[in-house]
């Protein structure tokens, strides 16, 4: 973690400052720096110049007369009690407030280092030019946090919280904020998001530690109240509450970062979110906490290294708490520091050789460790970025690519279906609706791997057939029988009905079969290319059935010929009538 310190101007002789630990709701500033005043002359005998208090820094200066009143007000008075026990209040020499800048994000690349900014906010907001600026996170490298020792700096970024940089990006200032964090989101929902979590956030800070725990009340309370933000319908007390709580998500890591005013108008709320120590997200209980877990990732483990030989490398200095290997697959591990300092450094070199073998130190991702057999397809982790990236043909998909192994839900395909209309001859629509087929033939044949699939309630679980079969191809040269003499064919009904109905062939097909009937399914479809254009998501009939069955596995031999239950006999029937 790097810091950046301004460059020193020359400084002046500036007045005393005190702290105040206790802010007061009912009063004014100027009434709450004459009470402050007025306990020093009548308890002391100590007169004053001047008290000026800021309750959006929670600070105030004193201005003394001489030194002498200085020395005796740090090292002897120290600290009052004001009258009426309206707060307790403690003198320091020096103060140190912290602040946050956070820069739009829409270009993660492009953001401007600590150096660049510490420039930039002495040109907005001047001050003694002995600010610090340190990165918060690796998780969120557009907020930076500032350690001042200046009121007046603050003082104009509260009056001006929001400016631009040289690459023309917007940053905010949030000054005098309690930052904590959120950690492992990913394990309770992955459509979580910021608005969301700050209805589950605000919704469960009356509730009683057991009222928490239910997970029913707590979810329904956050979701009326989402549902007045989609709507735009949210109550101006509920939108100035909402202003004193920047949240940041990181989905990659899992973790959320908060940001709570201690502005006096909101002071009641934010103090209640201070004092909570967890928050019930969909049944999971997310701990709350004033640091982020000192934990990363090392990857690409040979066979030959073992988890002792991590363990001693030098560059983790004794510092690691406890490794937990996330698969044998993966190849991966996540390793648990009780240093800040180490894992920045681990995190800054990037990787370490052992027995000749390099392995990479990248920060921890929930990615990494969540299992995606667990996920659902949505717009998320699928519809709304990563299936645009790809090419909507399913040669392109590696076996071991993610979208195998996520759960279907039909409802959220079908609402993506329906937002791009066949009648929109838009190309990048036809592109989507190419990628959503292929997508569906791409969980067919996850099930097919599998060999088993649930039902839309979640529980009926069908278990595929997987005996061999036999497939048999048929063409224009081929004979279906060899006989010595032509013999009468006996026709073994009296009747033959014929009915053309506008009907899906495979639901007609399962009625005829409930009904008792032994029906013969003929789809007429290319005889050279085995389900038409359904790699590349074309829409028509034939591919249709591609993609809701497990046709492909008795035409498509090129598809997972290597799975048992598709190693079936394929045969061809020659002119000789033989197979």
């Amino acid at each position: 973690m790097q810091y950046w310190r301004t460059k020193s101007r020359p400084r002046r002789r500036k007045p005393f400052c005190i702290h105040t630990k206790l802010l007061i709701i009912n009063t004014s500033e100027s009434e709450f720096s004459q009470a402050i005043r007025n306990r020093l002359r009548v308890a002391h005998g100590l007169q004053v110049k001047q008290v000026k208090c800021s309750f959006d820094l929670d600070v105030g200066i004193v201005q003394l007369n001489n030194d002498e009143d200085k020395e005796t007000l740090l090292n002897d008075i120290r600290s009052i009690v004001l009258l009426n026990n309206q707060g307790t209040i403690t003198f320091v020499e020096t103060i140190q407030l912290t602040s946050y800048v956070v820069v739009d994000i829409e270009n993660i690349r492009n953001l401007p280092s600590a150096e660049e900014l510490s420039h930039r906010w002495c040109q907005v907001f001047g001050g003694g030019g002995t600010s610090t600026f340190q990165p918060l996170s690796v998780y969120f490298p557009n907020i930076i946090k500032v350690t001042s020792y200046s009121t007046e700096e603050l003082q104009a970024a509260i009056n001006n919280s929001v400016f631009t940089i040289s690459n023309g990006q917007i940053a905010h200032v949030y000054v005098n904020r309690d930052c904590s964090y959120l950690e492992d989101i990913h394990n309770s929902s992955e459509n979580i998001d910021t608005d969301l979590l700050f209805c589950y956030i605000i919704t469960q800070l009356d509730m009683t530690e057991q009222e928490r725990m239910n997970k029913d009340m707590c979810q329904e309370k956050a979701e009326q109240l989402y549902k007045t933000i989609k709507e735009k319908t949210l109550s101006s007390s509920m939108k100035q509450l909402k202003s004193s709580l920047f949240i940041q998500l990181s989905k990659e890591s899992g973790t959320a970062v908060i940001l709570a005013s201690k502005n006096r108008s909101n002071l009641a709320r934010t103090q209640k979110f201070m004092s909570m120590t967890l928050v019930n997200v969909f049944g999971h209980y997310i701990p709350k906490g004033e640091k982020l877990a000192c934990r990363l990732v090392v990857k690409n483990i040979p066979m030959n290294v073992s988890i002792d030989m991590i363990k001693i490398h030098p560059i983790f200095k004794n510092n690691i708490r406890r490794i937990n290997l996330i698969s044998a697959e993966q190849s991966a591990a996540v390793i648990y520091l009780g240093d800040e300092a180490v894992l920045d450094k681990c995190l800054k070199v990037g990787a370490i050789e052992i027995d000749h073998s390099p392995l990479h130190l990248v920060p921890y991702s929930a990615a990494m460790t969540d299992d995606p057999s667990r996920r659902t397809i949505n717009v998320q982790n699928w519809y709304g970025r990563k299936m645009l990236e790809c090419k909507p043909d399913i040669a392109a998909f590696a076996h071991d690519h993610v979208i195998f192994k996520y759960k279907w839900d039909p409802d959220i395909w079908l609402e993506q279906f329906k937002a791009v209309s066949n009648k929109d001859t838009n190309k990048q629509h036809d592109t989507i609706r190419r990628m959503l087929r292929v997508t569906v033939m791409l969980n067919t044949l996850a099930t097919i791997r599998k060999g088993k699939y649930s039902l839309k309630d979640g529980k009926t679980e069908v278990i595929l057939q997987q005996q061999q079969m036999k497939t048999i191809v048929y063409n224009h040269k081929s004979k279906l029988l060899k006989l010595s003499s032509q013999s009468t064919i006996k026709i073994p009904f009296q009747s033959t009905r014929v009915r053309i109905i506008n009907e899906d062939c495979v639901v007609s097909y399962a009625n005829l079969a409930a009904q008792g009937f032994n029906p013969l399914l003929l789809n007429m479809a290319n005889a050279t290319s085995p389900g038409g254009g359904y790699p590349r998501g074309d829409g028509a009939q034939e591919e249709n059935l591609f993609r809701r069955s497990d046709y492909c596995i008795s035409l498509e031999y090129f598809l997972d010929h290597d799975h048992p239950h598709v190693q079936h006999q394929r045969l061809i029937s020659n002119t000789e009538a033989k197979k």
